[in-house]
């Protein structure tokens, strides 16, 4: 098959895009649940969402999103493991044109779908969003998996820097710190986390074979960047690529976090950031329904008072977590507890955003009738 370097699972296809061929997995669910569009994170295919060929499927999101009534497209991005050309140059806002028109494929203008992404998949929130909006699919919302928002600083940062393979992309077998290598540390916790759970869904060989590659650099949305065939230091391009600061092209974000110590940024602090990008989301959508800020300084107390109540449940209304570290949603159970809560935070979100537009209708109407 043209750009690839071998032949995809049977469940896989390639779209060719205006800027990138994207690898997809489409299974298209109950008409009536909107479907889930799953972003990988660094180094790793859409594949973690759905498994390979031989394995349990019960071990992977699709199979317990499928029982919730929910389609899934997971995508995966150009990479050395099964890519013949991969554009070691793409950046942010390519690969969320590529997905949008991916998805577009496989479901058409007018739907509607919830995006979820794991790890550095978070990065790709606003400018996914936008470019769904272009092509006519609305973003119901977001669920992070243990995700990043689309802000630098946040990742690990390798002492050095980062270095890029011979094919210029992203090269993540490397030492991070203390003798620790990434890729052997990613493979020592998922099977710590696997057979704690009493089974080992991907082996070894199976990780390396099906779904562990190198990404190209900018999608990891730090300051370090790929130019020219050597990564350099680009804050201004890279603020421009990401554009973080968009919050009317956010969506409700939730989030999934893991429990463990093995991923103690995310266990911690993941919540918190992902409730912060809810809220700036939500105050543009109540901006847009009330016709801007005035009316909201005018608003009558039991409006106001509504507001406030809204806003300040944000938090627990929209987080979850599942026992476990970074791949918390791999393995039977955490699978399944993953997908019942992508279930379960989507439908809150959709609620959220009804009580929204429920209290922007009365201010409207009140204000109206007041300027009679």
């Amino acid at each position: 098959m043209k750009h690839l370097k071998k032949a995809p699972f049977e469940t896989e296809h390639l779209v060719e895009t205006s800027t990138c061929p994207v690898l997809i997995h489409a299974r298209i669910g109950d008409s009536r649940k909107t479907p889930i569009v799953f972003l990988p994170g660094g180094g790793h295919l859409g594949r973690v969402a759905y498994g390979h060929p031989g394995s349990d499927a019960e071990d992977f999101l699709d199979h317990w999103l499928a029982r919730c009534g929910r389609g899934l497209i997971a995508v995966s991005y150009p990479n050395d493991l099964l890519f013949e050309d991969p554009r070691p140059d793409l950046a942010s806002q390519d690969w969320a044109r590529a997905v949008a028109e991916a998805v577009c494929t496989q479901i058409g203008a007018g739907s509607r779908i919830v995006l979820a992404g794991w790890s550095m998949g978070g990065k790709l929130v606003p400018t996914a969003t936008a470019e769904l909006r272009r092509v006519g699919i609305e973003t119901a919302c977001f669920v992070a998996l243990a995700a990043m928002p689309p802000i630098p600083g946040l990742a690990n940062l390798r002492r050095g820097g980062e270095t890029l393979t011979e094919k210029g992309l992203w090269d993540l077998d490397v030492e991070i710190a203390d003798g620790e290598r990434r890729v052997a540390m990613w493979r020592n916790e998922l099977s710590q986390i696997l057979s704690a759970k009493g089974g080992q869904p991907i082996s070894t060989g199976e990780y390396l074979e099906h779904y562990l590659c190198n990404p190209p650099i900018n999608l990891r949305g730090e300051i370090e960047r790929y130019g020219h065939g050597a990564v350099v230091q680009a804050a201004g391009e890279m603020l421009r690529d990401l554009d973080p600061f968009a919050y009317a092209n956010y969506p409700l974000c939730a989030c999934i976090a893991p429990t463990d110590a093995a991923d103690a940024r995310h266990a911690l602090t993941s919540a918190s950031l992902w409730t912060g990008f809810s809220a700036q989301s939500l105050y543009c959508r109540l901006q847009r329904e009330t016709g801007g800020s005035d009316r909201l300084r005018n608003a009558q107390s039991k409006e106001w008072l509504a507001l406030r109540a809204l806003f300040s449940k944000l938090h627990d209304r929209l987080s979850g977590e599942v026992p476990g570290g970074h791949f918390f949603f791999i393995g039977q159970d955490g699978a399944r507890q993953t997908a019942d809560q992508i279930d379960a935070l989507a439908q809150t979100a959709d609620t959220i955003g009804l009580e929204c537009d429920r209290i922007a209708a009365a201010i409207t109407a009140k204000a109206s009738i007041a300027a009679t």
